[in-house]
């Protein structure tokens, strides 16, 4: 999105770029349709794309090190990531984990 683009927003402490560029009806209709297209875009692209190589990392890894089989590291590097973040991300799941996980390491 860029620095110039975002200077372009007055934000108050709980905005953020997207949420300005979503809300901000200023232009024609069809750059209106555009930003908000990229704005429910950007997080899949960034995020999702990401994933794959993931977990082909994490199983690799695990068949390098003889850590367990080809089954066991298709379960704990493609299958486990995905039980463990669906539940994170509905609901308070993800606050919960960053909570218990700030309070005992620091």
């Amino acid at each position: 999105l860029g620095v110039l683009g975002a200077w372009s927003y007055h934000y108050s402490p709980s905005d953020d770029v997207l949420s300005k560029i979503n809300d901000d009806l200023s232009g024609s209709p069809f750059m209106n349709l555009c930003s908000q297209v990229t704005v429910y875009l950007f997080p899949l692209v960034a995020l999702v794309s990401g994933i794959p190589i993931f977990s082909i990392i994490v199983r690799y890894n695990l068949m390098e090190n003889k850590v367990c089989g080809k089954g066991w590291a298709n379960v704990w590097g493609v299958l486990f990531p995905w039980l463990v973040s669906i539940p994170a991300y509905t609901g308070s799941g993800l606050l919960q984990v960053i909570n218990w996980t700030s309070l005992l390491v620091n």
